[in-house]
């Protein structure tokens, strides 16, 4: 009995500790999101935005988001070549974006609704030197005045990101232009 009320207790316990990252809020001219506190700021430009984990960079989580607004409207034809040759590319080339020594599997694209618009979310576990990592969440959404993406790099030694994945991607805001 006393066993089963350690496991119970430690289970709260790390879902309590863990589950409750601190976001802040990066407000660009484009766009804001919500990363977690602390994350330091890089490559940010117009339209982009990549917040990392302090320390050592091969275990540092990454939260990354684009936006681009086209100059003229295109039409559907061109959003479906434009929405196919990224998922290309994410699937050929994901251990290039998740990094040098880090191999993915269980990876997995499918069409979703993101706040109403048609998008599709890649989803992917990370392995180094065959021990699990971490995790990856993309989500990437095209219409016809703009496109936007927004990238999850979670590893395991941070499992307040992973749990707070959703909530991320979801404050993603465009600023009206």
């Amino acid at each position: 009995m006393g066993a089963i009320v350690v496991v119970v207790v430690g289970v709260c316990a790390y879902f309590l500790f863990f589950s409750g990252i601190k976001l802040a809020t990066y407000s660009g001219q484009s766009f804001s999101i919500q990363y977690p506190d602390g994350y330091e700021q890089k490559d940010a430009g117009e339209g982009s935005a990549t917040f990392t984990e302090k320390g050592d960079a091969a275990t540092a989580s990454e939260i990354g988001a684009y936006y681009a607004k086209f100059a003229e409207p295109v039409e559907q034809e061109q959003i479906d070549l434009y929405k196919n040759a990224l998922k290309e590319q994410l699937q050929s080339k994901l251990n290039e974006v998740t990094g040098a020594d880090i191999q993915t599997k269980d990876a997995k694209v499918e069409n979703i609704k993101y706040k109403g618009q048609d998008a599709f979310q890649l989803t992917a576990k990370t392995t180094k030197n065959g021990k699990e990592d971490g995790s990856v969440k993309l989500i990437a959404v095209f219409d016809t005045e703009k496109f936007y993406m927004i990238l999850v790099k979670a590893h395991t030694t941070d499992p307040g990101v992973a749990a707070a994945a959703d909530k991320i991607i979801n404050s993603f805001t465009i600023k009206q232009q």
